[in-house]
């Protein structure tokens, strides 16, 4: 599932540095996106235990986070970084999120046998370690976890 919340090599990278800052803390990384557009952007998504993440929460984590990837250099290219909040529309990219949205409508996007992304959407019934269960209008379809490219829940 971790390619969920990081999915290119520079994602992963940035995942495996910048996880120590949320240690021993209440806030995590939900997903990193890079842009490589005519400008680098660098979306983190953070996230909290039990509050909802406010403008504060972004601009601490923003400067803690861009000050420690100047001072490590592991973006070579200058990049504009953006720190937000999962929003209402929020990712579902760790297993907790599943289980948090059971019951909830969401949107799947998959990768069929022929590597083709596959998008599907429904009421999110049952949740395992390795597939979900989605009710799409009393059709149930079930859909393994390591196919799911994104995932997101609908509101």
């Amino acid at each position: 599932m971790e390619d969920l919340i990081a999915f290119s090599k520079i994602e992963k990278t940035l995942l495996k540095h910048l996880t120590p800052i949320f240690l021993d803390t209440k806030y995590e990384i939900v997903r990193i996106k890079v842009y490589e557009t005519k400008n680098k952007i660098v979306q983190i998504m953070i996230d909290h235990s039990n509050k909802i993440i406010d403008i504060e929460d972004c601009a601490k984590y923003s400067r803690m986070i861009s000050d420690f990837l100047d001072e490590k250099n592991l973006i070579s290219q200058d990049f504009s970084l953006e720190v937000s909040s999962p929003g209402i529309n929020r990712p579902l990219t760790r297993l907790k999120d599943f289980y948090k949205c059971k019951g909830n409508k969401v949107k799947i996007t998959k990768i069929n046998l022929e590597n083709k992304k596959i998008s599907c959407k429904g009421i999110l019934t049952e949740v395992t370690e390795n597939s979900i269960l989605l009710d799409q209008n009393d059709n149930l379809v079930s859909i393994k976890l390591n196919k799911i490219c994104d995932a997101k829940l609908l509101v």
